[in-house]
Protein backbone atom coordinates (compact mmCIF):
# COMPACT_ATOMS: atom_id res chain seq x y z
CA UNK A 1 0.00 0.00 0.00
CA UNK A 2 2.89 1.94 0.87
CA UNK A 3 4.59 1.83 -2.80
CA UNK A 4 1.35 2.31 -4.13
CA UNK A 5 0.78 5.45 -2.49
CA UNK A 6 4.64 7.13 -3.16
CA UNK A 7 4.03 5.59 -6.60
CA UNK A 8 1.26 7.32 -7.27
CA UNK A 9 2.34 10.53 -5.72
CA UNK A 10 5.55 10.38 -8.29
CA UNK A 11 2.73 10.04 -11.12
CA UNK A 12 1.24 12.78 -10.17
CA UNK A 13 3.99 15.34 -9.93
CA UNK A 14 5.80 13.88 -13.11
CA UNK A 15 2.06 14.32 -15.13
CA UNK A 16 1.90 18.24 -13.26
CA UNK A 17 5.66 19.08 -14.16
CA UNK A 18 4.52 18.35 -18.03
CA UNK A 19 1.35 20.09 -18.41
CA UNK A 20 1.28 22.50 -20.92
CA UNK A 21 1.41 25.92 -18.86
CA UNK A 22 -0.36 28.70 -19.84
CA UNK A 23 1.43 32.15 -21.07
CA UNK A 24 1.26 34.71 -18.69
CA UNK A 25 0.52 38.48 -20.17
CA UNK A 26 2.10 39.35 -21.93
CA UNK A 27 4.55 36.94 -22.32
CA UNK A 28 5.66 35.29 -25.50
CA UNK A 29 6.80 36.21 -28.92
CA UNK A 30 5.43 39.35 -30.79
CA UNK A 31 5.77 40.26 -34.23
CA UNK A 32 5.76 44.35 -35.27
CA UNK A 33 2.92 45.21 -37.58
CA UNK A 34 3.03 49.08 -36.62
CA UNK A 35 4.71 52.14 -35.14
CA UNK A 36 3.53 55.26 -34.94
CA UNK A 37 5.87 58.32 -33.63
CA UNK A 38 3.15 61.45 -32.71
CA UNK A 39 4.35 64.72 -32.01
CA UNK A 40 0.91 66.55 -30.94
CA UNK A 41 -1.66 65.47 -33.06
CA UNK A 42 0.71 65.24 -36.07
CA UNK A 43 1.89 61.93 -37.53
CA UNK A 44 5.69 62.26 -37.84
CA UNK A 45 6.62 58.86 -38.64
CA UNK A 46 5.57 55.34 -39.31
CA UNK A 47 6.14 51.44 -39.70
CA UNK A 48 5.61 50.34 -42.22
CA UNK A 49 5.48 52.69 -44.91
CA UNK A 50 8.71 54.85 -45.55
CA UNK A 51 10.71 52.31 -43.58
CA UNK A 52 10.71 48.59 -44.03
CA UNK A 53 11.40 45.26 -42.49
CA UNK A 54 10.62 43.31 -39.61
CA UNK A 55 11.38 43.28 -35.88
CA UNK A 56 10.21 40.71 -33.44
CA UNK A 57 10.07 41.05 -29.49
CA UNK A 58 10.12 38.18 -27.01
CA UNK A 59 8.84 38.91 -23.48
CA UNK A 60 10.20 36.34 -21.07
CA UNK A 61 9.88 36.25 -17.24
CA UNK A 62 12.49 39.41 -16.70
CA UNK A 63 13.73 40.29 -19.90
CA UNK A 64 12.82 41.74 -23.35
CA UNK A 65 14.84 41.42 -26.48
CA UNK A 66 13.84 42.87 -29.59
CA UNK A 67 15.59 42.36 -32.94
CA UNK A 68 14.87 43.04 -36.44
CA UNK A 69 16.52 45.39 -39.71
CA UNK A 70 14.55 47.92 -40.96
CA UNK A 71 14.99 49.80 -44.94
CA UNK A 72 14.93 53.11 -45.84
CA UNK A 73 16.23 53.90 -49.36
CA UNK A 74 19.52 53.33 -48.85
CA UNK A 75 19.74 53.48 -44.87
CA UNK A 76 19.61 50.11 -42.77
CA UNK A 77 19.14 50.39 -39.41
CA UNK A 78 19.91 47.06 -37.41
CA UNK A 79 18.02 46.67 -34.36
CA UNK A 80 18.68 45.02 -30.82
CA UNK A 81 17.56 46.22 -27.76
CA UNK A 82 17.22 44.47 -24.69
CA UNK A 83 16.37 45.01 -21.39
CA UNK A 84 15.14 44.16 -17.61
CA UNK A 85 11.85 44.95 -16.78
CA UNK A 86 9.27 45.40 -14.24
CA UNK A 87 5.41 44.71 -14.95
CA UNK A 88 2.83 45.96 -12.68
CA UNK A 89 -0.84 45.70 -14.01
CA UNK A 90 -0.33 47.64 -17.49
CA UNK A 91 2.69 50.20 -16.34
CA UNK A 92 6.04 48.72 -17.90
CA UNK A 93 9.18 50.19 -16.88
CA UNK A 94 12.40 48.55 -18.95
CA UNK A 95 15.73 50.00 -18.17
CA UNK A 96 18.01 49.07 -21.58
CA UNK A 97 20.70 47.00 -21.49
CA UNK A 98 21.21 46.61 -25.15
CA UNK A 99 20.81 49.28 -27.32
CA UNK A 100 22.18 50.28 -31.39
CA UNK A 101 22.69 54.01 -29.63
CA UNK A 102 25.06 53.73 -26.73
CA UNK A 103 24.00 56.92 -25.00
CA UNK A 104 20.53 54.88 -24.42
CA UNK A 105 21.73 51.97 -22.24
CA UNK A 106 21.05 52.77 -18.82
CA UNK A 107 18.10 54.94 -19.65
CA UNK A 108 14.53 53.47 -17.49
CA UNK A 109 11.32 54.44 -20.14
CA UNK A 110 8.26 53.96 -18.84
CA UNK A 111 5.55 52.27 -20.74
CA UNK A 112 1.83 51.79 -21.24
CA UNK A 113 0.93 48.33 -22.47
CA UNK A 114 -2.67 47.04 -23.83
CA UNK A 115 -3.84 43.81 -24.88
CA UNK A 116 -6.85 43.64 -27.11
CA UNK A 117 -6.77 39.73 -27.97
CA UNK A 118 -3.49 38.62 -29.64
CA UNK A 119 -2.63 41.91 -30.45
CA UNK A 120 -0.27 44.41 -28.04
CA UNK A 121 -0.09 47.77 -27.59
CA UNK A 122 3.21 49.45 -26.19
CA UNK A 123 2.47 53.73 -25.73
CA UNK A 124 5.48 55.71 -24.77
CA UNK A 125 7.15 57.42 -23.22
CA UNK A 126 5.23 58.41 -19.94
CA UNK A 127 6.20 60.51 -16.98
CA UNK A 128 6.45 59.55 -13.15
CA UNK A 129 2.50 59.12 -13.22
CA UNK A 130 2.30 56.77 -16.12
CA UNK A 131 1.06 59.62 -18.39
CA UNK A 132 1.67 59.60 -21.81
CA UNK A 133 3.63 62.58 -23.28
CA UNK A 134 0.89 64.12 -25.29
CA UNK A 135 3.66 66.51 -27.14
CA UNK A 136 6.21 63.16 -28.60
CA UNK A 137 4.99 60.06 -28.09
CA UNK A 138 5.06 56.20 -29.65
CA UNK A 139 3.09 53.37 -30.72
CA UNK A 140 4.01 50.39 -31.26
CA UNK A 141 1.48 47.61 -32.64
CA UNK A 142 2.59 43.65 -31.94
CA UNK A 143 0.76 40.43 -33.01
CA UNK A 144 1.65 36.95 -31.53
CA UNK A 145 3.44 34.89 -33.32
CA UNK A 146 2.12 31.15 -33.35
Amino acid sequence: MKALMTLGIIFTITSCSFAPQELKFPLGTWQLVQWQQFAGDSLIEIFPGDWTGSDILMIGERHIFSVGTFENDTTIFNNYVGVSYTLDGNHLEETIIYFPIPDNIGQKVKQILEMRGDTLYKSYPCDDNWVLNSNSFNIEKYVRMK
